[in-house]
Protein backbone atom coordinates (compact mmCIF):
# COMPACT_ATOMS: atom_id res chain seq x y z
CA UNK A 1 0.00 0.00 0.00
CA UNK A 2 1.30 3.46 -0.91
CA UNK A 3 2.13 5.66 2.05
CA UNK A 4 0.77 8.77 0.35
CA UNK A 5 -1.65 9.61 -2.45
CA UNK A 6 -1.18 12.65 -4.67
CA UNK A 7 -4.22 14.95 -4.69
CA UNK A 8 -3.01 17.53 -7.20
CA UNK A 9 0.03 19.51 -8.34
CA UNK A 10 0.16 23.28 -7.96
CA UNK A 11 3.01 25.40 -9.34
CA UNK A 12 5.15 22.26 -9.61
CA UNK A 13 4.49 21.23 -6.00
CA UNK A 14 2.75 17.93 -5.28
CA UNK A 15 0.00 17.94 -2.68
CA UNK A 16 -0.23 14.51 -1.07
CA UNK A 17 -2.31 12.95 1.67
CA UNK A 18 -1.18 10.16 3.98
CA UNK A 19 -3.12 6.90 3.92
CA UNK A 20 -3.89 7.23 7.66
CA UNK A 21 -6.39 9.95 6.70
CA UNK A 22 -8.55 7.13 5.28
CA UNK A 23 -8.30 5.42 8.68
CA UNK A 24 -9.54 8.60 10.35
CA UNK A 25 -12.66 8.75 8.17
CA UNK A 26 -13.23 5.01 8.67
CA UNK A 27 -12.88 5.37 12.43
CA UNK A 28 -15.50 8.16 12.46
CA UNK A 29 -17.99 6.05 10.51
CA UNK A 30 -17.40 2.92 12.62
CA UNK A 31 -17.59 4.84 15.92
CA UNK A 32 -20.82 6.54 14.84
CA UNK A 33 -22.30 3.21 13.77
CA UNK A 34 -21.48 1.61 17.12
CA UNK A 35 -22.94 4.54 19.10
CA UNK A 36 -26.13 4.76 17.05
CA UNK A 37 -25.47 8.09 15.37
CA UNK A 38 -27.68 9.02 12.44
CA UNK A 39 -26.42 9.34 8.88
CA UNK A 40 -26.89 13.12 9.04
CA UNK A 41 -24.76 13.38 12.20
CA UNK A 42 -22.00 11.30 10.61
CA UNK A 43 -22.15 13.40 7.45
CA UNK A 44 -21.71 16.64 9.40
CA UNK A 45 -18.79 15.11 11.28
CA UNK A 46 -17.04 14.16 8.02
CA UNK A 47 -17.76 17.62 6.60
CA UNK A 48 -16.15 19.09 9.72
CA UNK A 49 -13.03 16.95 9.25
CA UNK A 50 -12.79 17.94 5.58
CA UNK A 51 -13.22 21.61 6.50
CA UNK A 52 -10.45 21.34 9.09
CA UNK A 53 -8.17 19.74 6.51
CA UNK A 54 -9.04 22.46 4.02
CA UNK A 55 -7.84 24.96 6.64
CA UNK A 56 -4.60 22.96 6.98
CA UNK A 57 -4.18 22.96 3.17
CA UNK A 58 -4.55 26.76 3.08
CA UNK A 59 -2.06 27.01 5.96
CA UNK A 60 0.52 24.98 4.00
CA UNK A 61 -0.19 26.89 0.78
CA UNK A 62 0.59 30.07 2.71
CA UNK A 63 4.06 28.62 3.44
CA UNK A 64 4.44 27.54 -0.19
CA UNK A 65 3.64 30.90 -1.75
CA UNK A 66 5.81 32.74 0.77
CA UNK A 67 8.72 30.41 -0.03
CA UNK A 68 8.20 30.86 -3.76
CA UNK A 69 8.20 34.64 -3.26
CA UNK A 70 11.77 34.28 -1.98
CA UNK A 71 12.70 31.95 -4.85
CA UNK A 72 12.69 28.78 -2.73
CA UNK A 73 11.06 25.79 -4.49
CA UNK A 74 8.82 23.49 -2.47
CA UNK A 75 9.29 19.71 -2.82
CA UNK A 76 5.84 18.67 -1.66
CA UNK A 77 3.08 19.30 0.81
CA UNK A 78 1.99 16.25 2.83
CA UNK A 79 -1.27 16.15 4.79
CA UNK A 80 -1.45 13.97 7.90
CA UNK A 81 -4.24 13.40 10.43
CA UNK A 82 -2.20 15.52 12.86
CA UNK A 83 -1.56 18.39 10.42
CA UNK A 84 0.51 19.22 7.37
CA UNK A 85 4.17 19.45 6.35
CA UNK A 86 5.70 21.69 3.70
CA UNK A 87 9.08 20.43 2.51
CA UNK A 88 11.34 23.13 1.07
CA UNK A 89 14.04 22.18 -1.42
CA UNK A 90 16.53 24.39 0.44
CA UNK A 91 16.77 26.41 3.60
CA UNK A 92 15.89 30.13 3.57
CA UNK A 93 18.98 32.23 2.93
CA UNK A 94 18.33 34.86 5.62
CA UNK A 95 16.69 34.93 9.06
CA UNK A 96 14.10 37.34 7.70
CA UNK A 97 13.06 34.88 5.02
CA UNK A 98 12.66 32.05 7.56
CA UNK A 99 10.58 34.28 9.85
CA UNK A 100 8.27 35.44 7.07
CA UNK A 101 7.85 31.95 5.57
CA UNK A 102 7.09 30.51 9.01
CA UNK A 103 4.59 33.23 9.89
CA UNK A 104 2.74 32.97 6.57
CA UNK A 105 0.91 29.75 7.52
CA UNK A 106 -0.53 30.94 10.85
CA UNK A 107 -1.31 34.30 9.24
CA UNK A 108 -3.58 32.59 6.67
CA UNK A 109 -5.54 30.83 9.43
CA UNK A 110 -5.92 33.96 11.53
CA UNK A 111 -7.11 35.92 8.49
CA UNK A 112 -9.73 33.21 7.79
CA UNK A 113 -10.83 33.27 11.45
CA UNK A 114 -11.13 37.06 11.35
CA UNK A 115 -13.10 36.94 8.08
CA UNK A 116 -15.63 34.52 9.64
CA UNK A 117 -16.44 36.75 12.61
CA UNK A 118 -19.38 38.55 10.89
CA UNK A 119 -21.00 35.16 10.21
CA UNK A 120 -20.81 33.86 13.80
CA UNK A 121 -23.98 33.31 15.78
CA UNK A 122 -23.86 35.34 18.97
CA UNK A 123 -25.44 32.64 21.11
CA UNK A 124 -23.26 29.71 19.93
CA UNK A 125 -21.29 28.41 22.93
CA UNK A 126 -17.54 27.93 22.50
CA UNK A 127 -17.51 24.43 23.93
CA UNK A 128 -19.62 23.13 21.04
CA UNK A 129 -16.88 23.97 18.54
CA UNK A 130 -14.09 22.12 20.29
CA UNK A 131 -15.22 18.44 20.22
CA UNK A 132 -16.02 18.64 16.52
CA UNK A 133 -16.16 14.86 16.22
CA UNK A 134 -18.97 14.75 18.81
CA UNK A 135 -21.36 17.60 18.09
CA UNK A 136 -21.28 19.42 14.75
CA UNK A 137 -24.31 20.54 12.79
CA UNK A 138 -25.40 23.37 10.52
CA UNK A 139 -25.97 25.67 13.53
CA UNK A 140 -22.42 25.65 14.89
CA UNK A 141 -20.41 24.69 11.79
CA UNK A 142 -19.24 28.25 11.04
CA UNK A 143 -18.21 28.74 14.64
CA UNK A 144 -16.34 25.43 14.53
CA UNK A 145 -14.49 26.53 11.39
CA UNK A 146 -13.65 29.83 13.07
CA UNK A 147 -12.34 28.04 16.19
CA UNK A 148 -10.27 25.57 14.12
CA UNK A 149 -8.50 28.39 12.31
CA UNK A 150 -7.87 30.27 15.55
CA UNK A 151 -6.35 27.12 17.05
CA UNK A 152 -4.25 26.40 13.93
CA UNK A 153 -2.94 29.94 13.96
CA UNK A 154 -2.18 30.14 17.69
CA UNK A 155 -0.90 26.60 18.35
CA UNK A 156 1.51 26.79 15.41
CA UNK A 157 3.10 29.85 17.00
CA UNK A 158 4.21 27.84 20.05
CA UNK A 159 8.05 28.18 20.04
CA UNK A 160 8.86 24.51 19.53
CA UNK A 161 9.95 22.45 16.53
CA UNK A 162 8.44 21.33 14.19
CA UNK A 163 5.83 24.07 14.65
CA UNK A 164 6.19 27.42 12.93
CA UNK A 165 6.89 29.17 16.22
CA UNK A 166 10.10 27.17 16.63
CA UNK A 167 11.34 28.36 13.24
CA UNK A 168 10.32 31.94 13.98
CA UNK A 169 12.31 31.77 17.23
CA UNK A 170 15.34 30.39 15.39
CA UNK A 171 15.10 33.15 12.78
CA UNK A 172 14.91 35.80 15.48
CA UNK A 173 17.91 34.34 17.33
CA UNK A 174 19.85 34.15 14.07
CA UNK A 175 19.60 37.92 13.80
CA UNK A 176 21.99 38.11 16.76
CA UNK A 177 24.14 34.97 16.48
CA UNK A 178 25.24 32.16 14.13
CA UNK A 179 22.72 29.75 12.54
CA UNK A 180 24.04 26.83 14.61
CA UNK A 181 23.80 28.71 17.91
CA UNK A 182 20.36 30.01 16.94
CA UNK A 183 19.19 26.46 16.29
CA UNK A 184 20.63 25.27 19.62
CA UNK A 185 18.74 28.01 21.48
CA UNK A 186 15.50 27.16 19.67
CA UNK A 187 16.02 23.44 20.35
CA UNK A 188 16.48 24.05 24.10
CA UNK A 189 13.29 26.12 24.20
CA UNK A 190 11.56 23.35 22.22
CA UNK A 191 12.72 20.77 24.76
CA UNK A 192 11.38 22.88 27.61
CA UNK A 193 7.99 23.15 25.86
CA UNK A 194 7.97 19.40 25.15
CA UNK A 195 8.77 18.73 28.82
CA UNK A 196 5.81 20.89 29.86
CA UNK A 197 3.59 18.91 27.49
CA UNK A 198 4.85 15.61 28.94
CA UNK A 199 4.38 16.68 32.57
CA UNK A 200 0.93 18.10 31.86
CA UNK A 201 -0.07 14.93 30.01
CA UNK A 202 1.12 12.66 32.83
CA UNK A 203 -0.55 14.74 35.56
CA UNK A 204 -3.87 14.90 33.69
CA UNK A 205 -3.62 11.37 32.22
CA UNK A 206 -3.88 12.90 28.74
CA UNK A 207 -2.26 10.55 26.21
CA UNK A 208 -2.48 13.15 23.43
CA UNK A 209 -0.34 15.63 25.37
CA UNK A 210 2.21 12.90 26.18
CA UNK A 211 2.48 11.95 22.49
CA UNK A 212 2.79 15.63 21.52
CA UNK A 213 5.60 16.07 24.04
CA UNK A 214 7.50 13.07 22.67
CA UNK A 215 7.06 14.27 19.07
CA UNK A 216 8.31 17.76 19.95
CA UNK A 217 11.33 16.29 21.72
CA UNK A 218 12.26 14.10 18.74
CA UNK A 219 11.72 16.87 16.19
CA UNK A 220 13.92 19.23 18.17
CA UNK A 221 16.73 16.65 18.10
CA UNK A 222 16.31 16.23 14.34
CA UNK A 223 16.54 20.00 13.80
CA UNK A 224 19.76 20.08 15.82
CA UNK A 225 21.29 17.28 13.73
CA UNK A 226 20.28 19.01 10.49
CA UNK A 227 21.82 22.28 11.72
CA UNK A 228 25.07 20.46 12.56
CA UNK A 229 25.20 18.98 9.06
CA UNK A 230 24.52 22.33 7.40
CA UNK A 231 27.20 24.00 9.51
CA UNK A 232 29.77 21.28 8.72
CA UNK A 233 29.06 21.42 4.98
CA UNK A 234 29.43 25.18 4.80
CA UNK A 235 32.10 26.09 2.18
CA UNK A 236 32.48 22.41 1.15
CA UNK A 237 32.11 21.63 -2.57
CA UNK A 238 30.61 18.49 -4.08
CA UNK A 239 33.89 17.70 -5.84
CA UNK A 240 35.47 17.22 -2.39
CA UNK A 241 33.11 14.48 -1.22
CA UNK A 242 31.81 12.61 -4.29
CA UNK A 243 32.29 8.84 -4.53
CA UNK A 244 34.33 7.54 -7.45
CA UNK A 245 34.35 3.82 -6.59
CA UNK A 246 31.14 2.56 -8.18
CA UNK A 247 29.89 0.33 -11.00
CA UNK A 248 27.85 1.51 -13.99
CA UNK A 249 25.72 -0.42 -16.48
CA UNK A 250 25.52 0.60 -20.13
CA UNK A 251 22.04 1.49 -21.35
CA UNK A 252 22.59 -0.70 -24.43
CA UNK A 253 22.90 -3.87 -22.32
CA UNK A 254 20.01 -6.23 -21.75
CA UNK A 255 19.18 -7.47 -18.28
CA UNK A 256 20.81 -10.79 -19.22
CA UNK A 257 24.04 -8.96 -20.13
CA UNK A 258 23.92 -7.02 -16.84
CA UNK A 259 23.80 -10.17 -14.69
CA UNK A 260 27.59 -10.18 -14.06
CA UNK A 261 27.30 -6.73 -12.51
CA UNK A 262 24.56 -7.98 -10.19
CA UNK A 263 26.57 -11.00 -9.06
CA UNK A 264 30.00 -9.35 -8.83
CA UNK A 265 29.04 -6.01 -7.30
CA UNK A 266 26.78 -5.66 -4.25
CA UNK A 267 25.77 -2.07 -4.88
CA UNK A 268 22.23 -1.10 -3.81
CA UNK A 269 21.98 1.17 -6.89
CA UNK A 270 23.52 1.25 -10.37
CA UNK A 271 23.99 4.24 -12.67
CA UNK A 272 22.81 3.56 -16.21
CA UNK A 273 25.04 5.34 -18.74
CA UNK A 274 25.12 6.13 -22.45
CA UNK A 275 28.43 7.35 -23.91
CA UNK A 276 29.76 8.27 -20.45
CA UNK A 277 26.63 10.33 -19.69
CA UNK A 278 24.15 9.16 -17.00
CA UNK A 279 20.63 8.41 -18.19
CA UNK A 280 19.20 7.17 -14.90
CA UNK A 281 19.59 5.15 -11.72
CA UNK A 282 18.15 1.69 -11.02
CA UNK A 283 18.05 -0.01 -7.64
CA UNK A 284 19.29 -3.57 -7.26
CA UNK A 285 15.87 -4.83 -6.16
CA UNK A 286 14.23 -3.69 -9.41
CA UNK A 287 16.83 -5.53 -11.47
CA UNK A 288 16.38 -8.73 -9.46
CA UNK A 289 12.56 -8.58 -9.56
CA UNK A 290 12.66 -8.45 -13.37
CA UNK A 291 14.80 -11.55 -13.81
CA UNK A 292 12.14 -13.46 -15.72
CA UNK A 293 11.52 -14.59 -19.28
CA UNK A 294 9.45 -11.50 -20.04
CA UNK A 295 12.16 -8.97 -19.18
CA UNK A 296 15.49 -10.82 -19.32
CA UNK A 297 16.29 -9.70 -22.87
CA UNK A 298 14.96 -6.14 -22.54
CA UNK A 299 17.40 -3.18 -22.26
CA UNK A 300 18.05 -2.21 -18.66
CA UNK A 301 17.16 1.40 -19.49
CA UNK A 302 13.51 0.28 -19.89
CA UNK A 303 13.44 -0.42 -16.14
CA UNK A 304 14.13 3.21 -15.19
CA UNK A 305 10.95 4.49 -13.56
CA UNK A 306 12.06 7.61 -11.67
CA UNK A 307 14.01 10.58 -12.93
CA UNK A 308 16.61 12.13 -10.65
CA UNK A 309 18.53 15.03 -12.25
CA UNK A 310 22.31 14.77 -12.03
CA UNK A 311 24.35 17.14 -9.88
CA UNK A 312 27.12 19.26 -11.35
CA UNK A 313 30.56 18.75 -9.82
CA UNK A 314 30.82 22.49 -9.05
CA UNK A 315 27.71 22.34 -6.86
CA UNK A 316 28.09 23.25 -3.16
CA UNK A 317 27.85 20.17 -0.92
CA UNK A 318 25.11 21.82 1.16
CA UNK A 319 22.93 22.31 -1.93
CA UNK A 320 23.45 18.64 -2.81
CA UNK A 321 22.48 17.58 0.72
CA UNK A 322 19.25 19.57 0.58
CA UNK A 323 18.39 18.20 -2.89
CA UNK A 324 19.12 14.52 -2.25
CA UNK A 325 16.23 12.03 -1.96
CA UNK A 326 15.30 10.99 1.61
CA UNK A 327 16.67 7.44 1.13
CA UNK A 328 20.11 7.48 2.73
CA UNK A 329 21.72 5.01 0.28
CA UNK A 330 20.11 6.41 -2.90
CA UNK A 331 22.87 7.61 -5.24
CA UNK A 332 22.67 10.59 -7.59
CA UNK A 333 25.10 10.89 -10.55
CA UNK A 334 27.62 13.73 -10.46
CA UNK A 335 28.69 15.13 -13.84
CA UNK A 336 31.28 17.45 -15.32
CA UNK A 337 30.42 18.86 -18.75
CA UNK A 338 27.70 16.22 -19.01
CA UNK A 339 30.02 13.26 -18.36
CA UNK A 340 29.71 11.04 -15.30
CA UNK A 341 32.54 11.63 -12.80
CA UNK A 342 31.10 10.19 -9.60
CA UNK A 343 28.05 9.64 -7.43
CA UNK A 344 26.80 11.08 -4.16
CA UNK A 345 24.35 9.94 -1.47
CA UNK A 346 23.32 10.93 2.02
CA UNK A 347 25.34 8.01 3.37
CA UNK A 348 28.44 9.29 1.57
CA UNK A 349 28.02 12.78 3.01
CA UNK A 350 27.44 11.44 6.52
CA UNK A 351 30.56 9.27 6.22
CA UNK A 352 32.58 12.26 5.00
CA UNK A 353 31.42 14.30 7.98
CA UNK A 354 32.26 11.48 10.39
CA UNK A 355 35.76 11.11 8.91
CA UNK A 356 36.25 14.88 8.90
CA UNK A 357 35.21 15.11 12.53
CA UNK A 358 37.75 12.46 13.51
CA UNK A 359 40.42 13.51 11.00
CA UNK A 360 43.09 13.96 13.69
CA UNK A 361 42.52 10.46 15.04
CA UNK A 362 42.63 9.02 11.51
CA UNK A 363 45.92 10.78 10.81
CA UNK A 364 47.36 9.33 14.02
CA UNK A 365 46.29 5.80 13.01
CA UNK A 366 47.90 5.98 9.56
CA UNK A 367 50.95 8.03 10.51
Amino acid sequence: MKATFNLFTLKGTKMGIHWTFILLISWILIADGLTGKTAVESLWKIIAVMAAFASVVLHELGHMFAARYYGIPVKEILLLPIGGMTQLKRQPETPGQEIMISLSGPAVNLIIAFALIPFLSGHTPLWRSVPFFLSIDRLNFIFFLHAVNVLLGVINLIPAFPMDGGRVLRGMMELFTTPLKATNIAVWVSRLVSLLFLISGLINANLLLVIAGVVLMLQGTMEKHNALVRDALNNVMLRDILVTDYRTISSSLTLRDALPSLTDYRQPYFVITSNEAPVGVIDRGTLIRNLDKKHIDHPVKDLITEEHPSFDIAMPALSAWESLPPETDMIIPVTSNGNLVGVISRDAIIEYLAMHKHSIAVEEVFS
